[in-house]
C-alpha cells in the first residue's frame, strides 16, 4: 500500500489521472497537456478572484454540450455558474 501511495503522488501520475477524468466527463481540448499546465498554474478563481488553496476546490468549468472549457473556478462559483 505504501508504494501505491508514493506512486500516486508523482506529478506525472496526477497529470495523467486529471486529464483522464476530464476526457471521461466530456471536456474537449486540442492540447490537454497545455490545459493541464494552465490549470495547475492558476491558484485563483477566474470569476470572483478568491485564492484556491486545495485542488478539491478547483474546478475546470466547461460547456456540457460542446465540452469547451470556459474558466477555472472555485467551488462556490462553479456551483453558482
Amino acid at each position: 500500500k505504501k508504494w501505491l501511495k508514493e506512486y500516486s503522488e508523482r506529478d506525472y501520475v496526477k497529470q495523467y489521472n486529471i486529464i483522464r477524468n476530464w476526457k471521461r466527463i466530456g471536456i474537449k481540448s486540442d492540447n490537454y497537456e497545455e490545459l493541464y499546465l494552465l490549470y495547475v498554474s492558476i491558484d485563483y478563481c477566474m470569476l470572483c478572484g478568491d485564492t484556491i488553496t486545495k485542488r478539491i476546490n478547483k474546478h475546470l468549468d466547461h460547456c456540457h454540450e460542446s465540452g469547451e472549457v470556459r474558466y477555472i473556478l472555485c467551488r462556490s462559483c462553479n456551483l453558482r455558474y
